[in-house]
């Protein structure tokens, strides 16, 4: 049945309204005319058609957006952390190697800071002792020093008259007494200016308790002859023996503590000058009185 096309229903004025004109439906090719039912369905086909398509496109696009905009950026930024990682890994290494080199600096520090604390310490218990050696050096020669001048004032005549000399000799002080001022020629018994002589040395030795004095007997290589060779064989019992009776004598007559003397003989061993001419061998004829810078030995109880 054929349709009607409606009548326009705004004509333009003074126009007569056109009436309608009847609408040809389609026709099938046999040739059978479609109706409004098959026309729905033949939308509907061709919808069903196309809507995979629309379909595939949607996908596609959503895929691509997010391969594009979001797995790809993604996978730089992966990409950019991983090297991240190990560029901190990496700084972390060597962070942790120069802390270990730290370390062991600071040990090798601490070590040698305790090595230089033990030297200060030694350096300063040196300082300590050095002080304590340079006090007891300054005492010894202040002490030496008040010896020699007493010495030298009791004996300035023998002095002056080159009998007796007094010098320091390695830290000690040495009395030298010509043999001619206490003994007779190859004799061993003090004569009476002898005795005067050794009294006043017995002073400086009591002014001084608190250390030793040695007498040592000293001859010239002339040997012993005569008489005298039977009480005295040898240079080694004369020099002893006169060195025995001046003990005796500071002893007896001068009131010293005997345990501030040595005796000792040295014969011809040790002389102070040479035995070719007279003037050595007298110089090598003497009595030599030590001040020792030693005490007395101390009694037993």
């Amino acid at each position: 049945m054929a349709n009607a096309r409606p009548a326009d229903p705004f004509p333009q004025p003074g126009r007569p309204a056109a009436a309608a004109v009847p609408v040809q439906a389609p026709m099938q090719p046999s040739g059978r005319v479609l109706t409004d039912q098959d026309m729905v369905e033949l939308r509907a086909s061709r919808g069903g058609a196309v809507l995979p398509w629309v379909l595939f496109a949607v996908a596609a696009g959503a895929l691509a957006f997010v391969w594009f905009g979001v797995h790809v950026p993604m996978s730089a930024e992966h990409r950019g952390s991983a090297e991240q990682l190990e560029a901190r890994a990496a700084e972390t290494e060597a962070a942790k190697a120069e802390l270990a080199a730290a370390q062991a600096q600071l040990e090798e520090l601490q070590g040698k800071g305790a090595t230089f604390d033990q030297l200060a310490v030694k350096a300063k218990e040196l300082e300590t002792e050095r002080d304590t050696l340079a006090a007891t050096v300054a005492a010894k020669e202040a002490e030496l020093d008040a010896a020699q001048k007493k010495l030298e004032g009791s004996l300035a005549d023998e002095i002056k008259g080159g009998d007796v000399s007094i010098r320091k000799r390695n830290g000690e002080l040495v009395v030298g007494v010509a043999d001619r001022v206490l003994f007779d020629r190859g004799d061993a018994t003090l004569n009476k200016r002898g005795e005067k002589v050794m009294k006043r040395v017995a002073e400086t030795i009591k002014a001084n308790p608190e250390r030793v004095f040695q007498v040592a007997g000293h001859t010239d290589d002339d040997p012993v002859t005569g008489a005298l060779a039977q009480q005295f064989p040898t240079n080694w019992e004369l020099s002893t023996a006169r060195a025995t009776t001046v003990v005796r004598t500071l002893i007896e007559q001068g009131g010293v503590d005997a345990k501030q003397l040595v005796a000792a003989g040295y014969a011809d061993q040790r002389p102070a000058a040479s035995n070719k001419t007279a003037k050595g061998k007298h110089k090598n004829r003497r009595i030599e009185i030590t001040m020792l810078m030693v005490p007395p030995p101390k009694a037993k109880k």
